[in-house]
């Protein structure tokens, strides 16, 4: 929703919906979480994909969807000796994210699957495409991250460009000391699934989303000099 007063109003329809028929179950998928008291929430992670540079990778969900893809672009397009280990690691770039892995595979028509590696471990661009049928809010995930940026409260941007100085996994005590946020603004970044809380008070930050949040440090950094 674009702005509070549209999700203000599906939120009470939610709501109204719920108090007049009790017995009503609702399905919503949403980046944010709706905050009532009647919601159940369960957080969507990317496709399974291998995590070390050892292991198969032909049986994973994320590997599945990339070869589907590859194969409409570059016909004949099949994990050998050296395309192995080029698709383990867009896997892990993106984390199994569907999209993400989609709008890397569409660029097999034109550069090779090395450069592909390349321009995504430097930057969010080449994950976008120019397809007529792809939604034009699903042709680029910098966009998609643009939008969501966008949502968040000035101490919730800062917070995030932040955290993006950790690894993958980082303490809640590491978090509130370095980048001085408040507990409120992580959960809102959960909320918002920016952090994902893992056991014994840390949080995950995926990598697309660090790739993000680095850019924008680097933003805030270079108008402060």
């Amino acid at each position: 929703l674009d702005d509070d007063r549209q999700a203000d109003a599906a939120i009470n329809l939610v709501r109204a919906i719920l108090d007049r028929c009790p017995g009503v179950k609702l399905l919503i998928t949403s980046r944010e979480a709706l905050q009532i008291a009647a919601e159940w929430r369960l957080s969507l992670e990317g496709l399974a994909y291998a995590r070390n540079t050892t292991s198969e990778i032909d049986g994973y969900g994320a590997t599945q969807l990339f070869l589907q893809t590859a194969v409409q672009v570059q016909p004949g397009f099949a994990l050998t000796e050296n395309t192995t280990p080029l698709v383990r690691r867009i896997c892990q770039l993106t984390a199994g994210t569907p999209l993400a892995l989609k709008l890397a595979a569409t660029w097999l028509r034109a550069i090779s699957l090395t450069r592909i590696v390349a321009e995504m471990e430097k930057s969010l661009d080449v994950l976008t495409t120019n397809l007529r049928d792809v939604p034009a809010r699903q042709r680029n995930m910098r966009a998609i991250f643009d939008y969501t940026w966008a949502l968040l409260r000035p101490p919730e941007q800062a917070v995030l460009a932040q955290t993006a100085v950790f690894p993958a996994e980082f303490s809640r005590a590491a978090a509130l000391a370095i980048t001085h946020a408040s507990l409120g603004n992580l959960m809102a970044l959960v909320d918002k699934s920016l952090l994902r809380p893992v056991q014994s008070g840390r949080y995950l930050m995926h990598g697309l989303v660090r790739q993000y949040a680095a850019a924008q440090l680097a933003g805030r950094a270079g108008e402060e000099t």
